[in-house]
C-alpha cells in the first residue's frame, strides 16, 4: 500500500485514533484482503491514497503513480482499455466533476473485465473522490457461459453476459445522495449570506448608537431603535424557522397523527397572524368545511397553514381579502389559500421549493422573508403524504393548494 501525502479520510481512510489501537499493517491488510482496488483523490484532482491490490489489478509500476494527479491516471488507464458499459462518456469525465457518482465496465489490457465505481465523500467540509476497483473478469465469463445455454432465460443479464441493472440502480443512488448532500451545503450557504444583511444593519445600527447618542436627539434615537429592532426581528425569524427546518430534517419533529379539524387549524393560524391582518386591514375567508377532519400532525398543519396565510398577507395590498377554501376530491382533501396580491414571478416557479436556491422576495410594505417557509410547508406535506403547488399571476394574485390523504 502506496501513500502518495500523508492524509486521511473518514469512512475511507483510517483516523488517526484508529491508527493507534489497530496499527497500520492491520489496515492494510484488510483493505487488501478485500481484493478491491481503492484509490482517494481530492477536488485538486490529488491522488490521496491507493492500496497494492490496485497497482496489482492496473499492472502500473509505482512510478506512474507518484506525482502525478486523477487526470493523468485516468488517461492511462482508458489507453490499455475498451469501455464496454458506463454511466459517463469517459473516466476522464468522472475525474473533471466533483459531484457526480459513477460506474463504468471496462476491457482492461484486452483481457480483464473490470467494473469500476466512483462517488464522492465529504469530510469536515471537504469533499474527496473515492474510485473502487474489482476484477469481474471469472463472473463476467460464468455469466457468459450462462447466456450461450440460454439467452432468454434472464431478462436482467445483457447479451454480453455482463449485469448492470444493480450497477446503474447503485450509481443512481450515491448520485441522489451526493446530490442532497450538495443541496444542503448550498442551503446552509445561502442561509449564512442571509444572516450577514440584518446582523449588519443591526450591529451597524448599534455602533452608530453608541458612537452619536449625544449629538442625536429623541426622535432620531427612536427611529434608528426601530431600525435595530426590525433587524434583530428578522434574524430571529430566521433563525426560528432554521431551527425548525433542521428538526426536522434529524428527525426531532415526530410524526404524530391525531384527529384534526383543518376549520379550527386554519382559525388558529389566523389567531397567529391577526396583527399583520389587522395592519394591513385585510379580510379573511375561512369557508373550510368544519366537518373536515383527518389524521394529521397537529404541529405540522398549524405550521404549514401559517406558513402560507403568512405569505399570503405579506403579498396582499392592504384592504385586499384572502379566501380559504377546501374540497373533497377522491381520497384527498384539498385545502387552497388564494390572496389577490401581487402575484409570483414566472423565474421563480422553479426556485420557491428547491432548498439549494433558497427565493425571497419582500412584501407589499417591504416585508422580509427567508424562502425557508415554504421548504418546511414541503417537507411537512410530504410528510403526510400530500402534495403543494401553486398559480400565480402577476399583479392579480397567488393561489396555493394543499392535498392530504384521507387515511
Amino acid at each position: 500500500m502506496q501513500h502518495i501525502k500523508e492524509k486521511h479520510i473518514m469512512a475511507s481512510l483510517p483516523t488517526e485514533q484508529t491508527q493507534n489501537s489497530m496499527g497500520i499493517g492491520l489496515q492494510q491488510a484488510i483493505l487488501d484482503s478485500l481484493h478491491l482496488g481503492i484509490l482517494v483523490n481530492d477536488t485538486d484532482g490529488s491522488i490521496l491514497y491507493l492500496n497494492d491490490a490496485l497497482i496489482n489489478l492496473l499492472n502500473f509500476k509505482h512510478q506512474d503513480i507518484y506525482n502525478n494527479n486523477i487526470a493523468y491516471l485516468t488517461k492511462k488507464i482508458e489507453e490499455r482499455c475498451e469501455i464496454l458499459k458506463s454511466s459517463v462518456n469517459s473516466l476522464h469525465e468522472i475525474a473533471d466533476n466533483n459531484e457526480i457518482c459513477a460506474f463504468a465496465f471496462i476491457k482492461y489490457n484486452q483481457q480483464n473485465l473490470i467494473k469500476i465505481y466512483s462517488y464522492t465523500l465529504r469530510n469536515n467540509f471537504k469533499f474527496y473522490r473515492i474510485w473502487v476497483f474489482s476484477d469481474s473478469t471469472k463472473d463476467s465469463l460464468n455469466k457468459t457461459a450462462l447466456i450461450e445455454k440460454n439467452k432468454n432465460q434472464n431478462p436482467q443479464i445483457d447479451t454480453d453476459g455482463i449485469s448492470i441493472n444493480d450497477d446503474l440502480f447503485l450509481t443512481k443512488t450515491l448520485d441522489d445522495v451526493t446530490k442532497k448532500m450538495n443541496d444542503k451545503d448550498k442551503f446552509l450557504s445561502i442561509v449564512a449570506h442571509d444572516l450577514k444583511s440584518p446582523f449588519q444593519a443591526l450591529l451597524g445600527t448599534l455602533d452608530f448608537l453608541h458612537q452619536s447618542a449625544e449629538e442625536l436627539s429623541a426622535e432620531e434615537i427612536k427611529s434608528y431603535l426601530q431600525i435595530g429592532n426590525s433587524s434583530a426581528k428578522n434574524i430571529y425569524k430566521l433563525l426560528e424557522e432554521l431551527l425548525e427546518w433542521s428538526r426536522l430534517l434529524l428527525g426531532h419533529i415526530q410524526f404524530e397523527p391525531v384527529k384534526c379539524n383543518f376549520h379550527n387549524e386554519m382559525l388558529r393560524a389566523q389567531s397567529f397572524c391577526s396583527a399583520q391582518i389587522h395592519k394591513k386591514n385585510i379580510n379573511v375567508i375561512n369557508n373550510i368545511d368544519p366537518e373536515f377532519q383527518i389524521n394529521a400532525d397537529e404541529y405540522m398543519i398549524n405550521s404549514i397553514f401559517r406558513n402560507l396565510l403568512t405569505n399570503a398577507v405579506k403579498f396582499s395590498n392592504r384592504g385586499g381579502t384572502i379566501k380559504l377554501s377546501s374540497t373533497l376530491e377522491g381520497n384527498y382533501i384539498k385545502i387552497s389559500i388564494k390572496d389577490h396580491g401581487i402575484g409570483i414571478a414566472n423565474e421563480a416557479n422553479e426556485k420557491l421549493f428547491r432548498i439549494d436556491k433558497l427565493y425571497s422576495t419582500p412584501g407589499t410594505e417591504n416585508e422580509p422573508g427567508s424562502g425557508l417557509g415554504l421548504i418546511l410547508c414541503k417537507e411537512m406535506v410530504r410528510q403526510h403524504g400530500g402534495n403543494i403547488w401553486f398559480e400565480s399571476k402577476i399583479d392579480e394574485g397567488t393561489i396555493f393548494y394543499l392535498t392530504f390523504p384521507l387515511s
